[in-house]
């Protein structure tokens, strides 16, 4: 008995189920009903994980690269390395080759990443009695990032981290809001997974005693 438990208990715990699971997530449907802090964080830690060694990879390699072809055309005058007017085009040619497939593998990241982790968010903030729309708060600034790679090189540094900083703070928002315990009562999306059906105590209210006056 203790054998078999602790297989299941392993079971339910390893990455590949845990992934195998949450990508059932993406059914039409499972965007409805709540979702309990211990099934949410199961779920979406080893995703986090993967979502961000993905992203650093991706990062990584294509800022390689992309320094690697401003470079490029680079000329020494006078002891310093300045770009001539000349091979402007050519340079941006050269930095949109590598900026182009890094956004586009950015937003692939992106994309599956919604696709799965969404329904949990959505369904954790359920659980809390607040609405799924909450979860925009960290993606749509998380989409303006990736769409912003195209044009990067011509924006201002204030705007670049203006967004890193908008996405900082809705993950910061939406991390309090998946540590909130379950609302024990039962709400327009369902009973609580966590306490189901959940009665509150009956108010006993004492009978109201008269007193008996002497004739």
């Amino acid at each position: 008995m203790h054998a078999s438990r602790l297989s299941i208990a392993y079971r339910k715990t390893s990455i590949l189920f845990v992934m195998s699971d949450t990508v059932t997530n993406v059914k039409p449907g499972r965007y409805s009903g709540r979702m309990q802090r211990s099934s949410f964080w199961v779920r979406i830690i080893p995703l986090n994980i993967l979502f961000n060694i993905c992203d650093r990879w991706a990062t990584a390699y294509y800022t390689e690269r992309i320094e690697a072809a401003d470079k490029l055309y680079l000329v020494e005058q006078g002891g310093e390395m300045v770009l001539p007017e000349e091979c402007l085009g050519d340079a941006v040619s050269a930095i949109y080759g590598e900026i182009l497939p890094y956004a586009g593998l950015s937003a692939l990241i992106l994309l599956v990443y919604v696709i799965i982790a969404s329904p949990l968010y959505v369904r954790r903030l359920h659980d809390i009695g607040m609405s799924g729309k909450w979860y925009l708060v960290w993606l749509v600034p998380s989409v303006l990032q990736v769409a912003l790679l195209l044009v990067e090189p011509f924006l201002p540094v204030v705007v670049i981290y203006g967004v890193i900083g908008l996405i900082v703070v809705a993950g910061v928002f939406l991390f309090i809001c998946t540590l909130i315990d379950s609302r024990r009562e039962a709400n327009r999306y369902g009973e609580s997974p966590k306490y189901g059906r959940y009665k509150r105590p009956a108010v006993v209210v004492p009978p109201v005693q008269t007193e008996k006056h002497a004739g």
